[in-house]
């Protein structure tokens, strides 16, 4: 395994909330998704080098490993 993931049926569930509404941005998806606030969502992103605002399209695969992996320790 190329990257460090725990849990390959979680990671395809970010994944997958990543995209399912593509319109929206990535938080409000995660929020749906997740049992976290969009304060612990943005703190997330923030803390990754992300803006708030950021869509799922982009992020890169690698960007999708680091995130999974810090919600992992939030949750």
């Amino acid at each position: 395994n190329k990257y460090d993931i725990k849990d390959i049926k979680e990671y395809r569930k970010l994944i997958k909330s990543a995209f399912i509404m593509r319109r929206k941005t990535l938080v409000n998806n995660l929020i749906k998704a997740y049992p976290l606030s969009r304060e612990q969502v943005e703190n997330i992103l923030t803390s990754l080098g992300f803006k708030v605002d950021v869509r799922g399209e982009d992020l890169s695969s690698n960007d999708y490993v680091n995130l999974y992996n810090e919600i992992e320790k939030v949750l």
